[in-house]
This record gives structure tokens, sequence and C-alpha cells, in this order.
């Protein structure tokens, strides 16, 4: 792993996986009082790629001291041995929230219920799937033909795919 003195980001050569991941501090509250920690993170998976930011928690009033509980929240992603890049980013103005994955050229929607996510297919998907159907079905993806639509399905990834914490 290298990691320089009061440095801003890690790289970790030896991590599990190609993953990625950045701390934003940024400041937030009606006045622009907190400093605030958000986790943003593209996950590669298996044919897929998952990409999120959320919302981890105020962190101080101060620049300074919100910046080194940033940087411990680092080393401890670092350290787990999942993540391969590992950075801090500061920002005046909050990070947009979302959660998405994509496979095959395709952007998956969460369903309703929360535990699966979908796409119509397309074309690329539908190659893979000829090509070698048993390793993107190993990947956690299957179709299902509604309404004369064929929909590829991926179950939600759950944190003990990419447990990181």
């Amino acid at each position: 792993m290298v990691m320089e003195e009061n440095s801003d980001i890690i790289i970790n050569n030896e991590a599990r996986t190609n993953s990625e991941c950045t701390l934003h501090v940024c400041r937030t509250g009606k006045k622009g009082q907190y400093y605030t920690l958000y986790h943003e993170g593209v996950v590669i998976l298996p044919m897929a790629v998952n990409s999120f930011c959320d919302y981890n928690g105020n962190l101080s009033y101060q620049k300074d001291k919100a910046l080194a509980k940033a940087r411990v929240r680092m080393a401890e992603l670092a350290s787990c041995g999942f993540w391969r890049v590992v950075q801090i980013e500061f920002w005046e103005e909050p990070r947009v929230i979302y959660s998405k994955l994509e496979a095959f050229g395709l952007e998956f929607i969460t369903a309703r219920s929360g535990k699966v996510m979908w796409a119509n297919a397309n074309e690329a998907f539908w190659e893979h799937w000829r090509n070698d159907k048993q390793a993107v079905k190993d990947a956690g993806f299957w179709v299902k033909k509604t309404n004369g639509q064929w929909l590829v399905f991926i179950k939600t990834v759950e944190k003990d795919v990419w447990d990181y914490r």
C-alpha cells in the first residue's frame, strides 16, 4: 500500500478489487456551518459496475478537524483491502446522493421493492448470454419476459458482496 504523510490519496496495489472510493468533505447546513462526509464509490463487479454516493454524517464545525476525521476514515477503508484507491476531496457544497449499476451498456433501475435492479435487454447483453450464459448467470444476472419485453435482472448489491466496512 502506498501512502504519503498527510496525503489525501492512498493507492493499494494489493487490494482484492480495482474499486475506488472518494470521501467528500463538504460544507452543509442552512448557513454552511457543518463539514459533512459523503462516501462515493465505484465498485467493480464481475460483468458490472456499481456506483454510489451516500451521506455518512457530520464531521465537525471546523475544517481542519473535519479533514482529520476524514483521513482516519480513509485509512480504515484502505486497510480493509477492498479498495484499490481511496481519496479525499474538499467541496464548498454538498454532494448528490445516488446509486446505480451499469452492465452490458445498460443502466439498471432499482425496483420498488429495493431487492432487485432491472433493465431492458439489449443486443450487447444477448451477445454475452449466447457466448457464455453460465458466466452471466454466475455474475448474478437472469432474464424474464414481461409483457412481451425481455428484462435483465440482478439482485441489489448486498453489503457482503463488497464488504469494505
